[in-house]
């Protein structure tokens, strides 16, 4: 059954909040782009018979392959055009877009086309969880390890999330090409991990998309809670959770204000009685 979409003028919004629209770099945006790589590359280039930088640009031309100034051309262009486009209809995407040209062969006699798929964060439903985790807490526990994930596991058992197909295909990309550049390192290739492991590919990318989708209700859960209970990180508690003299950037700053933010959760989420 296809997923009803929410469409408007320039793109489209289906049920699970895949985004979908499209892209065209005019021919005159293309043309003039060229000439600009054309320029650039014929500052640095040496042709016999000529300076560096002083042979004339038809003869650069020749020396110069058409399909890697093209992708120049698409690399400088469709990221400014996405990301215009992303902020003039107020999008939120979450993983970078998936771009496929739709025109093929590209030239300079014709508009580039592009069709883009992204998508926005998952839509959370929670289900009353209060009584459940109640009773958890009634419990003693021989850490706080073992307290923190019964909650958690509560949380995953009463959220449901509709994931993005284009967004679970990203992650499982992702965790995939981590773990062979890790068995690589070590020496090993991700058949040998296989047969070590007992288990198919098969198996294996099942278990991946289900915990994909597991992490994906439990933090969203704590975010929902989080929200619902007013829970805030402090600076000072941020830069006392930062290695010392290390100067952090923004994303590592993130990242810990988000770690901070889940404990804090949790850590309230333990004290309902």
């Amino acid at each position: 059954m296809t997923k009803k979409a929410q469409t408007k003028k320039d793109f489209s919004v289906s049920e699970d909040k895949t985004i979908s629209f499209k892209l065209t770099i005019s021919s005159a945006e293309v043309k003039q782009e060229y000439q600009k790589v054309l320029k650039k590359t014929a500052a640095n280039i040496e042709i016999k018979g000529f300076r560096k930088g002083k042979a004339p640009l038809e003869l650069v031309e020749r020396e110069l392959s058409l399909p890697k100034i093209y992708n120049e051309i698409t690399q400088n262009l469709v990221p400014k055009k996405y990301y215009d486009f992303v902020i003039k209809n107020k999008l939120n995407p979450v993983i970078n877009p998936q771009i496929n040209l739709i025109n093929p062969p590209l030239s300079l006699e014709k508009d580039w086309n592009f069709d883009i798929k992204t998508c926005q964060q998952p839509e959370l439903s929670l289900k009353s969880y209060k009584t459940d985790l109640k009773k958890i807490n009634l419990k003693e526990y021989d850490n706080t390890k073992e307290h923190s994930q019964k909650i958690l596991s509560l949380l995953a058992s009463k959220s449901t999330v509709s994931i993005p197909q284009i967004l679970l295909d990203t992650q499982a990309n992702e965790r995939m090409s981590q773990l062979i550049d890790t068995l690589s390192q070590a020496g090993k290739t991700i058949d040998q991990y296989f047969k070590d492991n007992k288990i198919s590919n098969k198996v294996y990318q099942q278990k991946l998309r289900y915990n994909l989708i597991r992490e994906w209700k439990i933090n969203l859960s704590l975010d929902k809670i989080a929200s619902d209970q007013k829970i805030k990180v402090t600076p000072k508690e941020i830069e006392k959770a930062m290695p010392p003299s290390q100067v952090a950037s923004d994303r590592q700053t993130n990242f810990v204000y988000y770690l901070l933010k889940q404990q804090k959760t949790i850590e309230f989420l333990k004290t309902i009685k």
